[in-house]
């Protein structure tokens, strides 16, 4: 019950529920170390009971916190079937570390045709957060660079080469690429066609540099393995140029995420051209996704649901004082196998 036995419940309710000073509860639903533990609990008994809800603008005047996480990153451009398969799961995990802590996630999504420094320039004057996670890095990030300017805590998505420390959680590109070129290498492909997003990003760099090293162990040319650029990769379904039918095209692909790997089978289908044998498909996935495929590809897993996780967790420790050094980490992803019996048919002959 509030104070005058209608509205809504107070600090001073609650100081008066429990015997204590406004000034102990204050702290105490701030669960501050200066406070018991014993007495934290009896005010949030207290607070649950009378039905008190923070005010999170008068908190944020007392406290100068929002207690928001802002996730700002791109959504899918004008096109995209499907946008990003993971960024669901990303957001899961994010919002499964955030859990309890007091703090809650905002995302801010920016659309492809927008500037993104422009965009982040927007999120920090209106200042409604605590700290930040960006994504989609480039090597000389002038959104990091920004943020770095202005001792704002944030974690990247992504790696830069920016020469100051910066707190970032990353999956090794570069390791994916190389291992999936090895894998079709061994199955016997020669030209290998790798689907590179926007050059300018560090992960597709990475990704060039991983083939690089598969090829040149291999002792074969990188200019004739392929670098495929698109934005869109549903298009390749009837490019006779970037699928098989010239005699240069690729007899091996790594897809960099589902959708480009549902249309290079159906591609590769329209071909008539028959996946494990005459041409072979690896991915990197997010999804269990790539178990409805018609054919059996191979897929290297990056688990975003963990990525969220831990990219909240380190925000949350820039906030609490970890130095940005400590908050770096980088992983590889794990090779899925599937069955090879299962394998796109040669399209039968009308007639």
């Amino acid at each position: 019950m509030s104070d005058n036995g209608r509205g809504r419940a107070t600090i001073r309710s609650i100081a008066r529920e429990t015997g204590l000073s406004i000034a102990t509860v204050s702290r105490a639903l701030q669960e501050s170390p200066s406070v018991r533990a014993e007495t934290i609990s009896t005010v949030l008994a207290a607070a649950e009971r009378l039905g008190y809800r923070r005010n999170p603008a008068g908190a944020g005047l007392r406290t100068g916190r929002t207690e928001t996480i802002c996730l700002v990153m791109q959504v899918a451009a004008s096109g995209d079937m499907l946008g990003d398969v993971g960024a669901l799961q990303l957001i899961t995990g994010a919002n499964r570390r955030l859990a309890g802590s007091g703090y809650n996630l905002n995302l801010v999504p920016v659309p492809p045709q927008d500037d993104p420094l422009e965009a982040l320039n927007g999120v920090v004057r209106r200042g409604n957060f605590d700290g930040i996670v960006l994504s989609s890095t480039k090597p000389d990030d002038a959104r990091v660079r920004f943020l770095d300017s202005r001792g704002i805590p944030f974690v990247t998505f992504g790696r830069t080469e920016l020469p100051f420390e910066h707190a970032y959680y990353d999956v090794d590109n570069a390791d994916f690429v190389y291992r999936a070129a090895r894998l079709l290498i061994e199955r016997g492909a020669r030209r290998i066609g790798v689907f590179i997003p926007p050059p300018e990003l560090a992960f597709s760099q990475h990704r060039v540099a991983g083939l690089r090293r598969a090829l040149r162990e291999a002792g074969l040319s990188f200019e004739e393995a392929g670098v495929l650029l698109t934005d869109n990769e549903v298009s390749l379904v009837g490019d006779p140029n970037r699928l098989p039918g010239n005699g240069k095209a690729p007899d091996g692909y790594i897809c960099g995420r589902e959708i480009a790997a549902l249309a290079v089978l159906r591609g590769l289908q329209n071909a008539g051209l028959e996946v494990g044998e005459e041409v072979h498909v690896v991915t990197m996935e997010t999804s269990n996704l790539p178990d409805l495929f018609p054919a059996a590809v191979p897929g290297f897993f990056q688990d975003l649901e963990r990525a969220g996780f831990i990219l909240a967790d380190f925000v949350l420790r820039r906030l609490t004082g970890t130095p940005a050094a400590a908050l770096q980490q980088v992983e590889t992803m794990a090779l899925r196998e599937r069955p090879s019996a299962r394998r796109i048919p040669r399209l039968m002959e009308s007639g």
